[in-house]
């Protein structure tokens, strides 16, 4: 059937069909387009969460030793725990008395080193106290992370789950 110029291909569907014919191929491409977008998408989504529970249980878990590790030693550092033990019954601030010549001078020296090296000690056996008890909390708080940290994911997720359910 030849069309009102002439110049039309000859085809025995009515036009309205022809054009739908037509744009097939079009949406058929956009919708495997959109397809492929929602697929690579998805692979997006998948590696994401491999790469996160890969990280999450290995280095990550790893990692939270490490800081723990670090920051004991930090402690250990920041209150010079080894110097303390070193200088344990040394004169508190170095003060030394001097003795004199008479006897009363000598006694009043002994007196007064005595004093310090008491004072020292008791102030050094109390910051190593200190010391260790920070060190314990330390690590109490880096046991109950150990505990929770492979679990935080699951309670994160488990609410949603059950909120579905």
């Amino acid at each position: 059937m030849v069309g009102v110029t002439g110049l039309e291909p000859a085809t025995s569907r009515p036009p309205a069909v022809r054009a739908t014919n037509c744009a097939t191929p079009r949406q058929t491409r956009l919708i495997l387009s959109d397809m492929a977008q929602e697929l690579k998408a998805c692979y997006n989504m998948v590696m994401l969460l491999i790469e996160f529970i890969s990280w999450w249980y290995g280095r990550g878990y790893m990692l939270l030793f490490k800081k723990l590790q670090a920051l004991i030693i930090s402690i250990w550092q920041k209150f010079s725990v080894a110097t303390l033990v070193k200088t344990l019954v040394d004169p508190w601030r170095r003060i030394v008395t001097d003795p004199g010549k008479s006897l009363q001078d000598k006694s009043r020296a002994i007196l007064d080193n005595a004093v310090s090296r008491v004072v020292g000690f008791t102030i050094r056996v109390i910051v190593i106290i200190s010391a260790f008890i920070s060190i314990a909390l330390l690590f109490v708080v880096g046991l109950l992370l150990a505990v929770a940290w492979p679990l935080a994911p699951v309670l994160i997720i488990l609410p949603f789950v059950l909120a579905v359910t």
